[in-house]
Order: structure tokens, then sequence, then C-alpha cells
């Protein structure tokens, strides 16, 4: 376990949870097992433990079983038992699960089990970032530019994290790129996102003002949000520590990003019910709030320079027209196997005091819808 979970329960119940991930190793067999549900009875935990290819057939119709946590109350899941007809397993652990002091919170456990579970996750946040020209570059470069982007994308989630707001990012390369989620779901870790991204591409543009051999990478974005499903690959005989995504919102995301052009940002058309299901949050409205949110960082510090206004729009059919005004224009790209993908275009102001300020995004060459 990391060290992150020593501080919070301590040494002694680190080594009880390293002791309940080596009994559930040989469960998982390679990843032959996935985790549907587990419960905890006293010292005992009980598990309901299937084969993925199974599982996954039955959640073509019960979908779901692979939403939400693992851990179910004990009605829960003697339910699942009976629709997975399987026995469950047990495991004795040294700790007890509950909100007493002496006890170990269910989350944390939950932390550890879903390494060995499929998960999908249906209002997530994604965020594309792709290095334009990646391929024709030097070797040094190549690492030169992935590890600027790296920093860009640590010292922004750290920005936001000093500012209030909740981010816990996990990131898959793509060879030439990132997939940028935060592992935190909500309505409002969703918004944090598109912050980060901003701030993401104005340290990038920063950078890049500075750049005399290539060594800051030239980006194009997508963000986006969606469904996907999650799971662990193995790192030796183990899951990783870290989760993988793939689904709508990644494959969308991949989509824009190929007629993407440089310094572009495109934001994909969707309809977001993290907050309110029965009044789900449009591309549009996601914006807005965005907007009145992000004034909470004027005056913070970008390359030792105050920020004095950050402004963001999608920009919209009429050039020169007033942008609060008019419609934003609504883009769709075709992909090879006929599916629509319906985008709009970010632009973002980023003003600093006494200095010049940094334009993200740039004018849209995709076919309007």
């Amino acid at each position: 376990m990391t060290g992150r979970i020593e501080t919070k329960i301590g040494a002694q119940v680190a080594e009880q949870l390293r002791r309940l991930d080596a009994n559930l190793a040989p469960m998982w067999d390679l990843g032959r097992n996935m985790v549907a549900a587990w419960s905890a009875d006293g010292r005992t935990l009980r598990l309901l433990v299937v084969d993925f290819y199974r599982l996954l057939s039955i959640a073509e119709e019960h979908r779901a079983i692979l939403r939400g946590s693992r851990y179910r109350t004990a009605e829960a899941f003697e339910d699942l038992r009976k629709l997975l007809a399987v026995e469950p397993w047990g495991i004795h652990c040294e700790f007890r699960v509950g909100s007493k002091r002496d006890e170990v919170p269910w989350q944390t456990v939950e932390r550890l089990v879903r390494r060995y579970a499929i998960m999908e996750t249906t209002n997530r946040a994604v965020i594309l970032l792709d290095i334009v020209g990646f391929s024709k570059l030097t070797s040094i470069q190549r690492i030169a530019q992935l590890n600027s982007l790296e920093y860009s994308i640590n010292i922004s989630q750290r920005l936001l994290q000093q500012n209030g707001l909740s981010i816990e990012l996990a990131k898959s390369t793509t060879g030439d790129g990132f997939y940028i989620w935060n592992r935190e779901t909500g309505a409002m870790p969703n918004i944090a996102l598109f912050i980060i991204l901003t701030f993401i591409l104005a340290d990038n543009a920063l950078c890049k003002t500075k750049d005399t051999k290539s060594f800051v990478p030239l980006l194009r974005a997508a963000f986006s949000v969606g469904s996907h499903l999650s799971y662990h690959q193995i790192d030796g005989l183990m899951p990783r520590g870290y989760d993988y995504i793939v689904g709508d919102v990644t494959i969308s995301l991949a989509r824009l990003i190929e007629k993407a052009h440089p310094k572009q940002i495109l934001i994909g058309e969707f309809k977001d019910s993290s907050g309110d299901p029965h009044t789900p949050t449009d591309t549009v409205e996601f914006i807005q709030r965005i907007k009145r949110l992000i004034r909470k960082f004027h005056g913070i510090s970008l390359g030792n320079t105050p920020i004095s206004d950050l402004n963001l729009s999608l920009t919209n059919s009429q050039k020169n027209s007033n942008q609060e005004h008019s419609s934003p224009k609504k883009y769709t790209i075709t992909d090879k196997h006929g599916l629509k993908h319906n985008a709009y275009n970010v632009r973002i102001t980023v003003d600093r005091a006494g200095t010049f300020p940094l334009y993200l995004g740039d004018e849209p060459v995709l076919a309007s819808h």
C-alpha cells in the first residue's frame, strides 16, 4: 500500500491490508477472475469472485453491477450473489470494517479491492492532450517535451489543490500525449478538471515563449464528459496501483483530436448528470459554470506574475460578433465508422499583470454542424 494510506491509518493496519492484498491475488488469478462485490462480517471479508468473461456477459443485461463501489450491504451482497450464482469467498482479517476509531473505513478497503475489479463510470470528465509532430522529433526532443508536459500537469494540479479545488489526477499515455482524469467523481471534480486543463495549457504556452530548442511541446487538446470502464493492468504478476480507462468518452476524444489542429481546444457535446440526474448540465452551461468559478483564481501567480483576468468562451457562428450574446457554433466530426461526434471550439485568454496575455486555443477549421 502507499505511504499516504500508512499516514492515514497507521503502519499496523497498512501491513494488514498488504496481507489482504496477498490473499486477493490468488483469487484474481492474473486477471482471469474479478471481484464483483465484497461485504464485511465481523473480521471476515466476503467476496463474490467471478470469471471476467462471465461477469461481463451478465453485465451486458445488468449494467448496474459494474457501477458504484464494490462494497455492498449484506442484503445487496446476497441479491448479487443470487444473480451471479456463485458462492462467496471468505478471507479472515485482523481488523473490522466500520466507522469506529479502532475500525478500518470501508473506503480504505475499497481502494484495494477495486484493483481486482472492472468498474464503469457514467459521467467522468477526461482530457486528451496530444503533442503535435511528435514522431518527427529527435529522441532528446521527445523526452524533453514529455517531461515538460508532465511538469505543466503536476504544477497545475498543485496550484488547484492549494486553492481549494479537489483534484487527484490520473493519467495514461497515448505515446505522444496523455489521457488525464480526476479520480474523484461528481459535478465539481469534472469542472475542476477543465480548470486544470486551462492551467496546463497556460503553463505550456508560457514555457513555449522561452523555448529555443523545441523542448516544449506544441499541443492540441480535447475535453469531454462521458462513460468508461476502468481496469488495472498487470505489473509483474500483480495489478498496477493505477487504473486505466477505455470507453465512449476516450473513443470520442480520440476522434476529436484527430481533426483538431495545433493549439486548438475542442470540447465535446455532452450532458453531465453527475450533479442532478433529472437536469443534466450540457456543454454550454458547463462552460458558464466554469466562467463563474474561475474568477477565484484572479491574483494567483503564473510564472511569477499574478493573473489579472481569466476569460473563456465557445466560439460562435459569426466572426467579430459579441460572444456573450450569440450561440456557440457546433462542429460535427464523422469517424471512419460513420459515427458522428459533436464538439465546440474553446478560446481562453489569460491576462497577467504588467505583461503580455496568453491566448489559448485557435480558430476552428472543422466543418460546421
